[in-house]
């Protein structure tokens, strides 16, 4: 007897179930949020580091054409003999970031994100990283920064800044 109710109740859970995908079937789906969210754009890392040559101030470039390329790669290099990377233009945009010249080591600047926005801008979303008044670093004057290459995309950029403090023990 215990066995039967139990299938019964099995079957009525089932008849449920399939009743309420029948009702649904056909219905139209409506999105669950309305707030639009930012499409994502790839972009690959070109090069970073701790130190940007003569580049010293809290800077971001959007470089368009080899020449531009060339005469910032030579400023964050000179003296040094590193090739410029070739970077087609046609396609792709250089974004460089900088975050100036900083007291210490731990101090480190990144892009975290690239997005078109529903207005059409480029949205990039920077992660500017400092230590905590704990942490002991090296007393060396330092310039962190990062370039990325982005697909090509004629649009305003806005930036969002987020800092993150690292605390040591």
């Amino acid at each position: 007897m215990h066995r039967d109710t139990g299938l019964i109740l099995l079957g009525l859970v089932l008849a449920i179930i399939f009743g309420a995908l029948l009702m649904n079937y056909g219905r139209e789906s409506k999105p669950v949020s309305t707030v639009p969210t930012p499409a994502g754009v790839s972009f690959a890392l070109l090069e970073e580091g701790s130190y940007s040559g003569k580049i010293t101030e809290r800077v971001n470039y959007r470089i368009r054409t080899e020449p531009e390329f060339a005469s910032l790669w030579n400023m964050m290099h000179e003296g040094d003999d590193v090739p410029v990377p070739v970077v087609d233009f046609d396609a792709h945009d250089v974004l460089a970031v900088f975050e100036g010249e900083r007291p210490s080591a731990g101090y480190a600047i990144s892009i975290m994100s690239v997005e078109t926005t529903e207005a059409g801008e480029l949205k990039v979303t920077l992660l500017h990283e400092e230590p905590g008044a704990t942490c002991l670093t090296s007393q060396v004057i330092t310039s962190p920064f990062e370039l990325v290459v982005v697909p090509k995309i004629d649009a305003q950029i806005t930036r969002e800044d987020v800092l993150f403090v690292q605390e040591c023990e």
